[in-house]
């Protein structure tokens, strides 16, 4: 038997989430949510949506041990999670 609130809280998880750091100084530039490619720039606000994702906090600078263990947790909860340090050209 399926409950509204599972119903509920299916429809909030999105399914693609993108973090983006910057290669030249390694700070966090933005997370993108959801396949409408949501652009969320201020960390704090980041970091939040992931630590009540998986109980984790986004580092504000670029640490590939920290954004693996994510990315390993997302994927037990059927999120693909890819995380990148972008060449910034301006």
């Amino acid at each position: 038997m399926i409950k509204l609130t599972d119903l509920l809280s299916e429809s909030k998880t999105p399914r693609v989430i993108d973090v983006t750091y910057i290669e030249q100084n390694q700070r966090f530039y933005g997370m993108y949510v959801g396949t409408g490619r949501d652009k969320i720039g201020d960390i704090k606000d980041a970091s939040k949506i992931i630590y009540d994702l998986v109980g984790l906090e986004l580092d504000r600078i670029y640490n590939e041990g920290e954004l693996s263990k994510i990315a390993k947790l997302m994927k037990s909860k059927h999120i693909k999670f890819t995380y990148d340090d972008t060449m910034d050209v301006s």
